[in-house]
């Protein structure tokens, strides 16, 4: 299940950057937002094992990190991607922090997987949700 989950994500992402409304802007920024999301779900939600390569990300943070975090987030997404590319941030981070929620509560926790998961979730959503946006 794995690998066809693998190629179908591959596969759609494929088909949404072949898009004529695709920027270098949208190539760019898209797996920034991705990484967003997994900053976001490392501090929000208790790491699921004792030990493990992804415990290391999960250390608290302060306040000023997170207002930069999500400031150069929006304040780029914005100023390459507009009003499209706001919405489409919002939606993918909400999206993928339900996820990470889910994931939590399902397994006690989040994992390193589940870190990528929840990265490669928030990209696609927000290249959906963008193009969209954009092609209407």
């Amino acid at each position: 299940i794995g690998a066809t989950a693998a190629l179908l994500l591959l596969g759609l992402k494929w088909s949404l950057l072949s898009v004529s409304a695709t920027t270098l802007a949208t190539i760019v920024i898209a797996p920034a937002i991705g990484r967003l999301g997994v900053v976001l779900a490392t501090q929000a939600f208790p790491y699921g094992r004792e030990k493990g390569l992804g415990q290391a990300l999960t250390k608290p943070m302060q306040l000023s990190g997170w207002f930069f975090a999500l400031g150069v987030a929006v304040v780029t997404t914005i100023a390459f991607l507009r009003l499209p590319g706001l919405v489409a941030l919002i939606v993918s981070l909400m999206v993928g922090l339900a996820w990470a929620r889910t994931l939590s509560r399902k397994f006690g926790g989040l994992t390193g997987d589940s870190y990528g998961a929840v990265n490669e979730l928030v990209e696609l959503v927000f290249l959906l949700v963008f193009l969209a946006r954009v092609s209407i």
